[in-house]
């Protein structure tokens, strides 16, 4: 019997290469480990078992994860699959599966295999065959109930009871006098807030220092400022369908609630659009949208005098700072920051789609192909909220402290990155509550005069909810931009 099954799981992400299950036995084969448990590890139809399984790569990578529970027959009574999986290397990603037990199961062992597919060819890369194991025993059949032997009452004739009539004096209260309720007066202890419920201080942006180069977008020629590019990889040659979506802002710019129906077609007129609502200059800003089922990267950066060009920074130009909203678009959606040195991006033909190190196989491939990122390269990856450094094709730092679940799609949030001079760099992304979350650690930016890239990096992005992820808000493919400036300290 094949077992259709409604679950819920959870993928945690933990900072060591160590499998995090006490007494479990690791498996390692084609380049994972993997490693199970069962909680509890007996029990009766009817009942829920919760199994863990827990994975590890060995290098940076894809993967597509199988969950399967097989009977004590061999019969496999519950499979589970999770496609395009993303394995940070000696980061464990745990799967908590709750499995109920149907009425009528088998009883004796069961096993939990877990395997790890190539997500292109699903070829088997790896498969332990025995991840964890729970047991089923039957149902206890209650004894049944004794029989009563029938009973049969002796006849008995008695005389009718008669009570002499009973008189009694009619009941007479003492009078009682009840002294005035009184209550101490009551001294309320002075109010205590329980730790914890105090909202964090207000951290301040960085200054600006001297400003080099800004752009407030109060009208549609300041998009004029900025050079734009698509690239598309292998999309088209890969036969992917051009995907429809709505984009935030209807074509009468309503509301950032309202949408305008466009269509993939990797067109700059298309996935770049401005909007002033209300007619508002103040309002005024501009988007960048799009649905696709392959790799997208839409990047634009500070135009030279030209236009033709991004412009060139001197080496004193140490930071920059961007207004975008934080709507959570899924796992699948992302803003990067790149920082090149100039020769590097005359060298690289002056394009400016440079892609993340975590996704070099997926740029595309030949004269279609993303540009990587090499020797002192700076990017940031704003996953969710959180935060990446990269130096070249090394990855620096990460701070998971994101922020998840923002429905809010009108406000923008100012967010700064600065080279500390140091050998750090700190992010500031202010957030809901007049909260600033800082993000310092180990990255530097590019030596001598720079180019500043900015980015919206989309990677089939509906598959982030197809996966599992809770989708929060309706067309999540819109990040928002305003008040880009460049400056020096």
């Amino acid at each position: 019997m094949f077992l259709a099954v409604t679950l819920a799981f959870g993928v945690l992400a933990t900072g060591s290469s160590s499998l995090p299950i006490a007494g479990a036995t690791n498996y390692t084969a084609g380049g994972w480990t993997s490693a199970g448990l069962s909680t509890p590890t007996a029990l009766k139809p009817g009942q829920t078992v919760t199994v863990q399984a827990v994975i590890v790569a060995s290098s940076n990578r894809h993967g597509q994860v199988t969950v399967e529970v097989h009977s004590p027959t061999k019969k496999t009574v519950y499979q589970k699959s999770w496609s395009f999986q993303w394995f940070w290397k000696g980061k464990p990603q745990t799967f908590k599966i709750p499995f109920t037990v149907p009425l009528g199961s088998e009883v004796g062992q069961y096993t939990v295999k877990v395997k790890l597919s190539d997500v292109w060819s699903r070829k088997t890369q790896h498969l332990n065959q025995s991840a964890t194991a729970f047991s089923v025993s039957a149902l206890s059949t209650p004894a049944p109930a004794p029989t009563p032997s029938p009973t049969t009452a002796a006849p008995t004739t008695a005389p009718p009871a008669t009570s002499p009539p009973a008189t009694s004096p009619p009941a007479t209260s003492a009078p009682t006098t009840a002294p005035p309720a009184t209550s101490p007066p009551a001294t309320a202890p002075p109010a205590t807030t329980p730790p914890g419920t105090v909202a964090p201080p207000t951290v301040g942006l960085p200054p600006t220092g001297t400003l080099l180069w800004s752009e407030d977008f109060s009208s549609p020629t300041g998009m004029n400022r900025l050079v734009k590019h698509i690239a598309f990889g292998d999309n088209v040659a890969n036969g992917a369908a051009m995907q429809t979506f709505n984009g935030d802002h209807n074509h009468e710019c309503g509301g950032p609630t309202t949408g305008r129906s466009l269509v993939e077609n990797y067109q700059v007129s298309t996935h770049f659009w401005y909007c002033a609502p209300g007619g508002d200059a103040a309002k005024g800003h501009f988007m960048t949208g799009i649905n696709t089922e392959g790799y997208v990267i839409m990047a634009f950066a500070p135009a030279a005098d030209n236009g033709t060009t991004a412009r060139v920074f001197p080496a004193t130009a140490n930071q920059i700072c961007w207004d975008q909203n934080i709507t959570e678009l899924g796992a699948r959606k992302w803003t990067q920051l790149v920082v090149v040195n100039a020769d590097r991006y005359a060298a690289n033909g002056n394009r400016i789609d440079y892609i993340n190190p975590e996704f070099n196989d997926n740029g595309g491939q030949g004269d279609r192909a993303a540009v990587r990122l090499a020797g002192d390269d700076f990017l940031l990856n704003n996953l969710r909220n959180t935060a990446h450094f990269f130096n070249g094709q090394t990855k620096t730092y990460s701070d998971w402290n994101g922020l998840h679940n923002i429905t809010d799609k009108a406000t923008r949030y100012t967010i700064c990155v600065r080279d500390n001079g140091n050998g750090t760099v700190t992010r500031t992304q202010a957030r809901p509550g007049g909260v600033v979350a800082v993000s310092t650690g180990p990255g530097r930016f590019p030596a001598g005069p720079r180019v500043f890239i900015l980015e919206d990096d989309s990677y089939n992005p509906m598959k982030a909810f197809q996966d599992g992820q809770q989708q929060v808000v309706t067309d999540p493919f819109t990040w928002h931009w305003d008040n880009i400036r460049v400056s020096s300290s």
